[in-house]
């Protein structure tokens, strides 16, 4: 997967490296990157291994907040605040997973586990 912006400032890449030998303006250190790169490697291991909604995941049912919402609902009403880039919510055979990038967070695993009955 291309990412196309500082896993720590969330600012758009350039094609080009600037004059530091980096791709955007942050004062992020080399080993904080490659901190949240490493991260992030790990998250789309498991992330990538999840398998795309089908349309009979739509009806079942999932844990938010404590309460049970059937996935079509969650993909209706749930928004991540402050997010740079939100993936696709993908299906396991605990729940639902997805990948969130956060800015000075890098990525994040959100997760919602099936609700039984």
């Amino acid at each position: 997967m291309a990412r196309l912006f500082c896993l720590y400032c969330g600012q758009a890449k350039v094609l080009e490296k600037r004059p530091n030998g980096r791709a955007c303006s942050c004062d992020a250190s080399q080993s904080l990157l490659r901190k949240l790169e490493r991260q992030e490697q790990a998250h789309l291991a498991e992330y990538t291994s999840a398998r795309p909604l089908s349309p009979d995941d739509l009806n079942t049912l999932v844990q938010e907040n404590g309460h049970k919402c059937p996935v079509s609902e969650l993909l209706r009403v749930f928004q991540h605040e402050d997010a740079v880039k939100e993936c696709a919510i993908r299906a396991t055979l605990k729940g639902l997973i997805q990948l969130v990038y956060h800015k000075h967070e890098g990525s994040r695993l959100v997760r919602w586990p099936w609700a039984s009955g």
